[in-house]
């Protein structure tokens, strides 16, 4: 009993603590969304530390639009310590010269694991789902104004 409560207690220790950002908008998961019906992307920006998103209409994902639109973020926040990406299109040598320009270090992280940039990729699953459930409710409430209202009934 006394033995396996030491190796548990050796267990314990030998686990890196993660460290905790000290302050918001230090580390940033940044990831694509899209296409949507009308053609458009949503740049995804998490900050690690406070899980706020920050999305971005872009008509591409080319570097150059998403370079404008993270300038943008960048001017509201201000630049990062560190950004995190999947390599796609995330790996030009514009972002790293963009990273020095700003001040950032890029990381880069690879796409068959998505638990590395996974806030990213979980709020990009998320904006798929609410951009698909805001077009259905649409729909249906372009429908409901096609349809003639009976004496007494209420239209919201």
């Amino acid at each position: 009993m006394l033995l396996s409560i030491c190796r548990l207690q050796a267990n314990l220790r030998a686990q890196k603590v993660p460290d905790i950002l000290k302050k918001p908008w230090d580390v940033i998961a940044v990831d694509f969304s899209g296409p949507y019906s009308d053609g458009h992307y949503n740049l995804v920006a998490i900050d690690k530390r406070t899980r706020y998103p920050e999305v971005v209409k872009t008509h591409s994902t080319a570097f150059q639009p998403s370079k404008e639109k993270l300038k943008t973020l960048f001017a509201t926040h201000g630049s990062p310590r560190q950004l995190e990406s999947d390599k796609r299109p995330f790996n030009s040598r514009e972002l790293a010269e963009f990273a020095t320009t700003e001040g950032f270090h890029h990381h880069q992280v690879t796409q068959q694991h998505a638990c590395a940039n996974g806030k990213a990729e979980s709020s990009t699953k998320l904006n798929i789902a609410n951009a698909f459930i805001q077009d259905n409710t649409s729909k249906e409430r372009d429908a409901e104004k096609n349809q003639p209202r009976r004496i007494g009934e209420k239209f919201c």
